[in-house]
């Protein structure tokens, strides 16, 4: 095929004149030059499924058919996606028996985009029919009774967890070690039956509290129950707990409890914080237990769920025994409001909200500044190119590719002896997006070396952030500074939401299988060489461990 190829005079600009006709929707000449394509180099997947994707964009679904058929042979992508093409063209092509045929197929084979596929247009000529309504989970949820609807739900979701998480259950064969399951299929399936048996007996709370327990015992951090858009979820407690060495403490809040902002949760309702922590952890979908400092916090803004499991005498108000640095205690009561239900992602906290180190006279260390996107300073005293790694995506005026331009730059322009890329906040995005800023690092001889790349970590670096760090340790000489992190290097991900049909209660499932570090390698974490675990008392004094352990290595 090699010399096929070689004889063929044109191949590679007809495969450019195709991308562009299809880039430019010009379906109908994409085709022709794909089917070209083809003829020369047929065992080519990728060709073969753009071939299927220009065919149907003409409306030529016969012949899209035959193309996605071979696209699937030869595994031109994940098969649950080649047989959802499959489906709609069919659908399209007026074949509704076919279409269903495998639409089924795809579902059974862990298609994720179960709202996509629940809103496909391409799919119109199914929609109605029981059987697509059945497979789908689409119900006509006022004839049923609160029963029949949570346990029409279960039975949905525990149906999907078997076709589309990753690696679910407990096994004792060589996968073993890939989830932390906590449950063989068969107890999986006597926890499924009883809760169906306990849903008359409990309130909204908790059962999805019940579910939340089932979700998280598949034993991965992106399969989990989320807490929208349900309205007991929508009243908030305006306050932003952070757990450090020292316990839980506030950091921020709305005006109106400013002062609260600094004391620590020393108990919920009478319950001791370590006990809360014990109480709620089960309920927490997790890589390792490093996450529970990075994210159970968040779970102590919502009363509904301490009401729920008995630790909060109210769903709409907690009390709180808290502590000062002078060594007092007081109490005081705060009560739910309803407009920040989600602050996961907004860092360093909500507009507008008291945060502690905008209440202390000194200026915020680098770490605490800015946290919400991707950016760069230099230390000219130091030598030091200090970029801070948010997120893994194109933020809005900057694209990942365009900060790691920004810091070669910088590299280029001043005097760097020490580059140093801040993760501890950074919990994801799309891990396909790293590779300019790792190329650029393993490119540039200078700063790859040992004691002059720094890769400073935390339990929030998780997901894509996880990969990335993965990465970075596999290809370059850095070194990792701060905490374990929150995600492990080889773990089921991904996260496609999708909706209970009664409840509405969001549910993610991980589809697919990321290993960032060698096959071999069964951490639960990517663990720093120099460890600085944060502490209040640092907090308090504007220090920052991690960055002072790269200064004085």
């Amino acid at each position: 095929m090699l010399l096929l190829l070689a004889a063929t005079p044109g191949y590679r600009a007809n495969a450019d004149a195709a991308a562009a006709a299809f880039d430019a929707g010009k379906f109908g000449q994409a085709a022709s030059l794909y089917q070209q394509l083809v003829a020369a180099n047929p065992v080519n997947p990728g060709v073969w499924k753009r071939l299927a994707d220009s065919r149907y964009g003409a409306g030529d679904y016969a012949d899209a058919i035959a193309a996605y058929q071979k696209a699937l042979e030869l595994r031109a992508d994940q098969p649950s996606y080649c047989a959802y093409d499959l489906a709609r063209a069919y659908a399209q092509a007026g074949d509704t028996t076919s279409a269903m045929r495998w639409l089924t197929q795809a579902m059974s084979w862990g298609y994720p985009k179960l709202e996509e596929a629940r809103a496909d247009t391409a799919l119109a000529r199914l929609h109605g029919r029981s059987d697509y309504n059945s497979l789908m989970g689409i119900v006509d949820a006022s004839k049923m009774t609160r029963t029949q609807g949570w346990r029409y739900d279960l039975e949905f979701l525990a149906r999907y967890v078997k076709v589309r998480a990753y690696h679910p259950f407990k096994t004792t064969t060589g996968d073993r070690f890939v989830s932390r399951a906590l449950h063989t299929e068969s107890q999986f399936d006597a926890q499924v039956q009883s809760i169906y048996d306990r849903i008359p007996r409990l309130n909204d709370v908790q059962i999805e509290l019940a579910f939340m327990r089932l979700i998280a015992s598949l034993g991965d951090g992106h399969t989990e129950l989320g807490l929208g858009p349900r309205p007991e979820y929508v009243n908030t407690l305006p306050l932003k707990f952070e757990s450090f060495a020292e316990g839980i403490f506030i950091t921020a809040a709305e005006p109106q409890y400013r002062a609260l902002v600094g004391a620590q949760v020393l108990a919920f309702d009478g319950h001791p914080t370590s006990g809360v922590i014990a109480r709620m952890a089960p309920y927490l979908s997790r890589d390792n237990d490093y996450w529970i400092a990075a994210f159970l916090p968040q779970y102590f803004r919502y009363p509904a769920l301490l009401h729920g499991l008995g630790i909060a005498a109210r769903s709409d108000r907690v009390s709180f025994r808290l502590g000062r640095p002078d060594g007092t205690t007081t109490d005081a009561a705060v009560t739910t409001v309803t407009d920040a239900p989600y602050i996961w992602n907004e860092l360093p906290s909500p507009e507008g909200w008291v945060n502690l180190f905008d209440t202390l006279p000194a200026p915020a260390p680098l770490y605490l500044q800015k946290n919400a996107t991707n950016w760069l300073t230099y230390d000219a005293p130091h030598k030091l190119l200090y970029a801070q790694y948010n997120r893994v995506l194109d933020l809005p005026g900057e694209t990942l590719a365009q900060f790691a331009a920004q810091i070669q730059s910088a590299l280029d322009a001043d005097d760097v002896d020490k580059l140093v890329l801040d993760m501890r906040w950074n919990n994801g995005g799309n891990t396909y997006l790293n590779g300019p800023l790792l190329d650029l690092v393993m490119r540039n001889v200078t700063i790859d070396r040992p004691g002059h790349l720094f890769i400073i970590i935390g339990p929030r670096t998780f997901s894509a952030a996880l990969n990335s760090a993965a990465y970075f340790e596999r290809n370059t000489n850095a070194v990792f500074v701060g905490e374990p992190t929150g995600g492990k290097p080889n773990s089921p991900g991904e996260e496609w939401f999708f909706s209970l049909p009664y409840s509405k209660v969001n549910v993610s499932l991980s589809n697919l299988y990321w290993e960032s570090g060698w096959p071999v390698d069964s951490r639960w974490a990517i663990a720093p060489q120099i460890y600085t675990p944060r502490t209040f008392a640092d907090y308090l004094a504007r220090r920052d461990p991690a960055l002072d352990a790269v200064l004085a290595y």
